[in-house]
């Protein structure tokens, strides 16, 4: 019988990958402001 604690491990997962593109998507931005400085 499957634990129902309100927090199943799928939600844990989305939460995980959703962190987990959000810092890449802040990551990429910062690089591009870097190369935009540099003149790239």
């Amino acid at each position: 019988m499957p634990r129902d604690n309100g927090y199943s491990e799928a939600e844990g997962i989305d939460k995980l990958l959703l962190s987990a593109l959000r810092y890449w998507e802040v990551k990429r931005d910062l690089i591009d402001e870097r190369r935009e400085a540099r003149g790239w």
